[in-house]
């Protein structure tokens, strides 16, 4: 988490591009507390979440302030959690291929049996699922495919 926090925020930085960070506990008063600060941006506001648990939490918190995603804030999550698909609205999210991740540990597992080292020099494939909360539906096209093509969309 720290290395892609860091990466995040150094692009960011490059770009100079205006950015928050609010690093909380898994509890509802620290989100609470994180929410009421950041309400004031409240129609400009976009949140990364470290994982969809964290996200929800966070979408709990806005709307005890009488804030929804995407109208007021654009929210995505990550590691696709069943919750995040039952959510009001649903949660989008950013999951990661196991089935990817499975096949490498395992090609690499009998390779170290022999001996050697199977591992894959390119990296691992992303997927953001489109849900209700990032306000993406019906607005990824092509172009946007063609400039991030590390990243799958899908529209759920």
């Amino acid at each position: 988490m720290q290395k892609a926090l860091s990466s995040y925020i150094c692009h960011l930085s490059a770009q100079r591009l205006p950015h928050l960070v609010g690093i909380v506990p898994t509890e509802s008063k620290a989100t609470d507390q994180l929410a009421a600060q950041w309400k004031e941006f409240a129609g400009d506001l976009a949140v990364i979440s470290y994982d969809d648990e964290h996200a929800l939490r966070f979408m709990t918190s806005m709307h005890k302030l009488g804030l929804e995603a995407p109208e007021s804030y654009l929210i995505v999550g990550h590691n696709d959690t069943e919750a995040s698909r039952f959510s009001d609205p649903p949660l989008s999210t950013l999951c990661q291929d196991f089935e990817y991740i499975g096949r490498w540990l395992l090609k690499n597992a009998m390779a170290l049996s022999r001996g050697a080292v199977d591992q894959d020099e390119g990296s691992m494939p992303q997927k953001l699922i489109v849900r209700g909360t990032c306000g993406g539906r019906g607005r990824i096209t092509e172009e946007l495919q063609k400039e991030l093509p590390e990243l799958q969309f899908v529209e759920e």
